[in-house]
């Protein structure tokens, strides 16, 4: 494959972004919750009565107690909104396909993360679009032949491994919406801070092992800072 001189190589940074402490898994983002970030980076409110209406509680609440359910969704949503304090990362979950590895050329071929790849996310009927930067660099992989073994035992011999992608948002553009698969997204671009993947629950722990770590160069967690704080670093 003429293009492998472009694959990343994933041993040295494995090795040289070990976590400073035991990482765990993060709770995914909600999807109202990428809808809040967005409009807390523009400096705007959603609209909360469309977004009342859209809701799920509203929409399958008996005749009788729709508009009152209403008006609590609407109230909460607005309270949430006010409360809610956006968090320096975006945790985003993907399952990948691990089967396409070359053991003649150390590479693993991942079909989900290319210069398209995008994360969507329907709001109350408003789609929204988190793009990656860089993760086309992860489409390629170089990987020893033991840590694929590693890997692959680590989902329990699955073809699949869940990656949790930490992202850091830097600008959302509600100039207009884009279209992405035919649908009207509106966009916020972010970095990307750490790649994890992890394996299958229940194979060498109950939430299962650290298959692979990646971490940005010049990207501290905050609990990485505390640390620091601690020892007086």
């Amino acid at each position: 494959m003429a293009e492998d001189v472009e694959s990343l190589d994933t041993s040295k940074a494995f090795k040289d972004h070990q976590p400073l402490l035991a990482v765990s898994r993060r709770e995914a983002v909600f999807p109202e919750q990428v809808g809040m970030i967005f409009h807390k980076m523009i400096g705007g409110e959603p609209d909360f009565r469309q977004w009342a209406m859209a809701s799920p509680r509203v929409e399958n609440a008996p005749v009788i107690d729709r508009n009152q359910t209403f008006i609590s969704e609407y109230n909460r949503m607005k309270r949430a909104f006010r409360r809610f304090e956006p968090k320096d990362v975006i945790t985003v979950h993907v399952e990948l396909d691990i089967t396409k590895y070359s053991d003649t050329q150390n590479l693993l071929i991942l079909d989900q993360f290319n210069e398209r790849t995008y994360f969507s996310y329907d709001v109350y009927g408003t789609r929204f679009g988190i793009i990656p930067k860089g993760i086309e660099q992860f489409h390629m992989m170089r990987l020893t032949p033991i840590e694929m073994r590693g890997i692959r035992e680590l989902s329990g011999a699955m073809s699949n491994i869940q990656a949790e992608i930490l992202l850091i948002p830097t600008l959302a553009d509600d100039s207009m919406p884009m279209s992405l698969n035919e649908m009207d997204h509106w966009l916020i671009m972010a970095d990307i801070a750490e790649i994890r993947f992890w394996g299958k629950p229940g194979v060498v722990s109950p939430t299962g092992g650290l298959a692979y770590f990646y971490r940005a160069e010049g990207y501290v967690p905050e609990e990485s800072d505390e640390l620091m704080d601690l020892f007086g670093q």
